[in-house]
């Protein structure tokens, strides 16, 4: 078996990043590098380098003079990405509808997602499902789609975190996934664009009651 070399700083962005993801560092905190250094013992340039990173990835945001803070998604921040997920993967379905086949890792995705309990295990059911519609653009076999993809994969996951203590879990659309790539097996390209669209909508459309309901707290 051959292993992944992970850097330095590798590692702190994947160290920020879950504190960010679980809550650690909640939205609208500040980032300090006497914090960082403290809690992951490593240099200031690897710190740096780190958040240089995150900030590309939208976790964090500069804001002149004053600093460093955890993004805070806001509900024109889902629409807006959520629309753009939803123009990629539908991208994706394009493509591996073109190729004829269904990959065996998008298959397997969606038997790890239909098999973990979401009332039991929220995080390993958000990344289950995450991964799956990671693994359906990875499927369409582009790198620059993939590339796209990944410059919005992060701030997704940050919507999804960000608000789980006020958005309810909508498991029931689970089968979703499984019904797209049924569609894709029986040919029909246009019912899997129309469910992945449905299941992006009620997506959108939970986020939206949710920000409103902890509006109005």
């Amino acid at each position: 078996m051959q292993l992944k070399t992970v850097s330095t700083v590798d590692a702190v962005c994947k160290a920020l990043e879950n504190d960010i993801f679980q809550l650690h560092f909640p939205a609208g905190s500040k980032i300090t590098e006497n914090d960082l250094v403290s809690r992951y013992g490593v240099s200031r340039n690897t710190l740096r380098e780190a958040i240089a990173y995150l900030l590309s990835s939208g976790l964090l945001v500069k804001v002149a003079n004053k600093g460093v803070y955890v993004k805070e998604i806001t509900q024109d921040d889902i629409q807006e990405l959520f629309h753009l997920r939803e123009l990629l993967e539908t991208e994706a379905l394009r493509t591996v509808y073109a190729c004829g086949f269904i990959p065996i890792d998008l298959m397997h995705q969606v038997e790890v997602l239909e098999g973990i309990d979401a009332e039991k295990d929220w995080y390993a059911y958000v990344r289950a499902d995450c991964d799956f519609h990671a693994a359906l653009v990875t499927a369409a076999g582009s790198d620059r789609l993939s590339r796209l993809y990944e410059t919005i994969a992060t701030e997704v996951k940050l919507c999804i975190y960000q608000s789980h203590s006020f958005i309810p879990l909508r498991s029931e659309y689970t089968h979703h996934h499984r019904q797209i790539l049924e569609a894709l097996e029986n040919g029909n390209l246009d019912e899997a664009i129309q469910i992945l669209s449905v299941h992006i909508d009620h997506a959108i459309q939970s986020y939206a009651e949710g920000f409103q309901k902890h509006s109005a707290e």
